[in-house]
């Protein structure tokens, strides 16, 4: 398969660097209390690139519940402050 230990061993790492990141980007989600908020809301992926959204492409293309990142943003946008997330 061509996997060897130093290899493994930077996947490991990798990965325990990822999963730090996660928490702490979850920590500073909940403690912002943007999802709480009134007309609060985000659009989150499973990918960490943090340029992912840069490319038209994955901006139009990448859907949650079949709604696109830039449609759901652009509903958010032109919508009331305090109109409920779950409309975007």
């Amino acid at each position: 398969c061509g996997w060897s230990r130093a290899a493994a061993a930077d996947v490991a790492r990798d990965v325990r660097t990822s999963n730090r990141m996660i928490r702490s980007f979850l920590a500073d989600l909940r403690a912002a209390g943007l999802l709480r908020r009134p007309g609060g809301g985000a659009f989150i992926s499973s990918c960490n690139e943090h340029v992912a959204s840069l490319s038209a492409a994955d901006y139009g293309s990448t859907l949650v519940g079949g709604t696109a990142m830039a449609s759901a943003i652009a509903r958010w946008w032109h919508a009331p402050a305090d109109a409920p997330p779950e409309q975007h």
